[in-house]
């Protein structure tokens, strides 16, 4: 059995509220995704540009050109010793590395044998890195707050949807003789159908009920004369019988 009920709205109330679930889990990931989808493209648009910045100033002053510097970048080139192991011989492009925290970006430089390496820690650019368990909680606190308003419009909805069947039950149970028009009979869909259909049903029971009723009227006043007369007939051939039972007895 789908649903372990035969209440209407329960099992309405059973199919809206694992919907709502699933559509607020859905959202949450998708809005998660968003950010980290939007951090990595800031990152890598800001890289792209201080590349850009540097072999603009490489073109006038080749190797003299200051390499990138900051708290969260650092620049070097590929040929550098003191170029991190992490970013050894990797091809040009973005990359990111330590779980998404570092990202690198290698290219080439007109003129140069060697690439350009740029390395950006995002924990020390993003002032919202050290507040991710913060963000994920609120996140979360988001979504629970969506699934509880979303239980109370589910339970709405059901009820909105299951009272005219109700109501209809109601008053298909309290039917008075002859016909009747159920609450819902000129609606144009599934209740509709109902009102009209049980609407029909129950005067087609009142006119068979009636035509039954004048029926059993009209045998009983036919029968009734001759019944009498049959009835009259027995009690005279008991009297006979007893009659003749007693002058047998006497002789």
């Amino acid at each position: 059995m789908l649903f372990p009920t035969d209440s209407f709205f329960t099992r309405i109330l059973y199919t809206l509220l694992p919907f709502m679930a699933l559509i607020t889990g859905f959202y949450s990931l998708l809005i998660w995704l968003a950010v980290a989808v939007t951090e990595d493209y800031i990152v890598e648009s800001y890289l792209n540009l201080e590349a850009e910045a540097f072999q603009g100033k490489h073109a006038q002053v080749g190797r003299a050109a200051p390499m990138p510097n900051a708290i969260y970048l650092k620049g070097y080139w590929s040929t550098d010793p003191t170029l991190p192991l992490v970013a050894l011989n990797l091809p040009p492009g973005h990359h990111e590395l330590a779980k998404g925290d570092v990202h690198v970006l290698v290219s080439a430089v007109g003129g140069e044998s060697a690439l350009l390496v740029l390395l950006l820690d995002e924990s020390k650019l993003s002032q919202t890195e050290g507040y991710r368990t913060q963000i994920f909680g609120l996140l979360c606190a988001v979504a629970g707050l969506i699934l509880i308003l979303g239980a109370i419009l589910a339970i709405a909805i059901a009820r909105a949807i299951a009272q005219p069947v109700s109501q209809l039950a109601a008053e298909v149970a309290d039917a008075v003789p002859g016909p009747v028009r159920f609450s819902g009979f000129d609606r144009q869909d599934e209740i509709g159908t109902l009102s009209r259909t049980l609407s029909s049903l129950v005067t087609q029971q009142h006119s068979t009920l009636q035509r039954e009723k004048a029926f059993t009227r009209h045998v009983s006043h036919e029968l009734r004369t001759p019944l009498s007369i049959l009835n009259n007939c027995l009690a005279i051939l008991r009297l006979r019988t007893r009659s003749c039972g007693q002058k047998v007895k006497s002789r």
